[in-house]
């Protein structure tokens, strides 16, 4: 019996009505049918260089089918007998074999020039990447607008310092920073599995003009909408049944706002006292709200 030839199962079509698939996404989705393709390709190409030579030829006559291999060089038709079976079924299966690779190639080249054409640099996705940062969140992007920063942006955004740990904790993250605190473990967590680029503790500078000060703050989290580029402070505020460290709170959302940091705008808080612990159902909205 010959071998069986691989099945092509359709790919799993992104539903526009749930989703808007980025270039990214329709790249790595045609290189994913690419390897299927040119598996197969290499596959039938190889199963068909086993194939008996000539052609499956048939004939009905008086009622009754014939088949013959047809020697289309010499122009000669070989009759196949009953004990021929075996032929006659390498020979159908060579004529599915040569049109299979013809498609199969045809589909190749096509997604090979799909590549090609999503690999270029469109401009009109720079168009919003070209206005300036402070102005990007008074926009709704165009939903086909990809959910990425420019180039340069993220490399400026890479090139903050980045906390050093001078101290272990319990709580590691899946980035490998030390946090203070299980809450702080959880919140950098969900921003890693949403995909959401975070320093934790980035030095910053913020203005006291009330006290003619510049202070030195380390929040919790710098965070970044890769699809806007827009930056904000996460901070999150642990002991709020501590009426010292409450007060605390309040004096640092005041700074926060006099140096333009707004909640709601560019600043992201989270809460929890001894009796209401951090709701990780919260983060999540906050991260779908503001960061993705």
């Amino acid at each position: 019996m010959p071998n069986p030839t691989p099945k092509l199962s359709p790919d799993p079509t992104p539903n526009p009505m749930t989703t808007t698939p980025t270039t990214p996404d329709l790249i790595a989705l045609t290189a994913a049918k690419l390897v299927k393709l040119e598996k197969a390709l290499r596959f039938a190409e190889t199963r068909l260089a086993t194939m008996p030579a000539g052609a499956l030829y048939i004939r009905k006559e008086k009622g009754v089918l014939r088949y013959y291999n047809h020697d289309s060089a010499k122009g000669t038709f070989r009759y196949l007998d009953a004990n021929s079976t075996a032929e006659i079924r390498l020979l159908e299966e060579k004529n599915y074999l040569t049109k299979l690779i013809r498609s199969l190639t045809e589909e190749k080249d096509n997604l090979e020039r799909v590549q090609t054409i999503l690999g270029k640099t469109e401009d009109w996705e720079n168009v919003f990447f070209g206005i300036r940062e402070e102005k990007r969140h008074l926009i709704e992007p165009v939903d086909v607008v990809e959910r990425r920063t420019g180039k340069k942006e993220m490399e400026a955004w890479n090139a903050i310092p980045k906390k050093r740990n001078v101290f272990e904790t319990p709580n590691r993250t899946m980035n490998g920073e030390f946090v203070k605190s299980k809450s702080e473990l959880i919140i950098a967590d969900r921003l890693k599995a949403a995909g959401v680029p975070y320093h934790y503790e980035a030095k910053n500078a913020f203005a006291d003009e009330e006290l003619g000060e510049i202070m030195l703050w380390h929040p919790d989290f710098l965070v970044l909408n890769v699809r806007t580029g827009k930056q904000y402070i996460w901070e999150h505020f642990g002991k709020m049944d501590d009426p010292e460290y409450f007060g605390a709170t309040l004096f640092k959302l005041n700074l926060y706002a006099r140096n333009d940091y707004f909640l709601g705008d560019n600043l992201i808080m989270t809460m929890e006292n001894s009796h209401a612990p951090l709701d990780t159902g919260y983060v999540d909205l906050l991260i779908k709200r503001y960061l993705i």
